[in-house]
């Protein structure tokens, strides 16, 4: 399947909800219908009330003649204000430029692990070398289940360091694994931390040290720190991302598990209420699921436009 239709099946629970309720109130009102029911139906697809708001305002006093124009100026409006919010995941590798070192955090279940193999795929068509330390030494079952993309991709797994028989500590696990990385030259180091709550500040502290130890090394580092969401959340993300930002700075957003969600139509105003971009969105569990937020696409078929 294209990109395209892996977004269009993926958003097909929010596009009925946001897109199918506009077209079910124009029936309904035989052709003359208000910014009302689009505010509503905005509403119902967790696009939150500050942003439907702004959109409906826009559209004040507005009669439509058909469906599909009310539609087609909603999502002229969508793409407004989506397209800061989108700047695609990328690393930029020069001749003598030391390994990028991307941190990826999350809560436990957001798709983390899988998000590191999918964004791992995409730097090794590019031609760069990657390598990932697995810092999640809380569950055994996390090392394993990178360890197998590991094998699946090909790429070096860092689980433990010298002189230490299990993972030891995560800041440790990762200082050891960025140094190691830079001195063979590779081109990204992905460092997977541990899943958890954001209202577990013992692990979140954890988190800081990460940044705080592995800093040592290079001021710059992480050079990317990328917070995977569960798209299934919604507008409860936001305060995940806020919550995150206290302890470590955070770079981008990975949006993940769209095609289980009907609530997709808060990623409108995630830019918006955090100030953090979106660098990928995810609708499946291939490998391939992952891609950059084309906002038109998103905006067209969210709306039920395509």
């Amino acid at each position: 399947m294209s990109w395209f239709d892996k977004l269009k099946n993926g958003l097909k629970k929010s596009s009925q909800l946001i897109g199918g309720s506009v077209r079910r109130a124009f029936v309904s009102s035989q052709g003359v219908f208000s910014v009302d029911d689009i505010f509503d139906s905005l509403i119902q697809g967790d696009v939150g009330v500050k942003v439907s708001s702004a959109i409906c305002d826009m559209l004040k006093s507005r009669r439509f003649e058909s469906v599909d124009v009310a539609l087609q100026e909603v999502e002229s409006l969508i793409v407004q204000r989506l397209t800061p919010a989108s700047q695609p995941f990328r690393v930029v590798r020069g001749a003598g430029a030391p390994t990028q070192v991307v941190l990826v955090s999350g809560v436990n279940g957001s798709g983390k692990t899988t998000s590191i193999a999918k964004l791992s795929q995409q730097c090794q068509e590019q031609g760069l070398s990657v390598e990932w330390a697995a810092c999640d030494t809380f569950r055994a079952a996390a090392v394993d289940q990178l360890a197998l993309w590991g094998e699946r991709l090909q790429v070096p797994v860092y689980t433990t360091y010298p002189g230490q028989r299990d993972q030891g500590t995560p800041a440790a696990l990762a200082y050891y694994a960025v140094e190691q990385a830079r001195a063979k030259g590779t081109d990204v180091l992905f460092v997977d931390t541990a899943g958890r709550l954001q209202n577990n500040e013992a692990l979140m502290r954890e988190l800081e040290r990460v940044v705080k130890v592995t800093s040592k090394l290079d001021s710059a580092i992480p050079h990317q720190s990328l917070l995977v969401l569960d798209g299934n959340t919604g507008q409860n993300t936001y305060s995940q991302v806020e919550m995150f930002k206290k302890y470590i700075p955070i770079t981008g957003v990975v949006v993940t598990k769209l095609d289980g969600t009907s609530k997709a139509g808060f990623l409108i105003g995630l830019y918006e209420e955090t100030g953090i971009p979106v660098v990928a969105v995810g609708v499946g569990e291939q490998i391939d699921d992952l891609n950059a937020l084309d906002v038109q696409l998103f905006a067209k078929t969210l709306l039920g436009l395509v």
